[in-house]
């Protein structure tokens, strides 16, 4: 799955392109007037960051936790897996929704319509534990799959609200991760 995204950060326009394959895979770029200012890539095995023009190792704990997401759905995984459990009704945008939890992650369910409406993901950074809370909405469909067009995220304390432009299916190769 690939999306293109566009946000805006101190006035700022950006555009993100994040690609995620099953394995756990990532790439994700973000650029400002065409130019890539930072990259994260995540290969299945190790992983790597660049910020204007230095690259580095991605984090032992980032990695960890990529290396954990093989599904690009983990919905798939809610019967099988002992991992995630059934929670009680909360209000998530001012909406009732389900909640699932697993050990890092509180997915969050429309009870109306079913379609994820957020997720709650515990991350650590540099040995520091955080909430890293994301809400989605405005679904429209993709080769008959509903897409939240609408990411609104809140990164170190800031809120972003990521447009999506478009979804591209099944079209990464390898060299969408090196």
């Amino acid at each position: 799955i690939a999306s293109f995204a566009t946000t805006k950060v101190q006035g700022m326009e950006l555009s993100i392109k994040n690609t995620q394959a099953i394995g756990g895979k990532v790439n994700m770029e973000v650029a400002m007037m065409g130019n890539t200012i930072q990259k994260m890539t995540y290969d299945g095995t190790k992983g790597s960051m660049t910020a204007q023009g230095n690259k580095m190792d991605m984090p032992a704990e980032m990695m960890e936790a990529y290396a954990k997401e093989k599904s690009l759905f983990p919905e798939l995984n809610f019967a099988t897996s002992k991992e995630y459990t059934l929670g009680g009704i909360e209000k998530i945008e001012g909406a009732d929704a389900y909640s699932v939890k697993s050990a890092d992650t509180t997915y969050f369910y429309d009870v109306k319509t079913g379609l994820k409406v957020g997720e709650i993901k515990k991350q650590k950074m540099q040995g520091q534990e955080m909430e890293v809370p994301t809400y989605y909405s405005n679904y429209k469909e993709v080769d008959g799959v509903k897409f939240p067009f609408t990411i609104k995220v809140n990164q170190m304390g800031q809120d972003m609200q990521l447009d999506v432009q478009s979804y591209v299916l099944n079209k990464a190769t390898a060299e969408d991760f090196k």
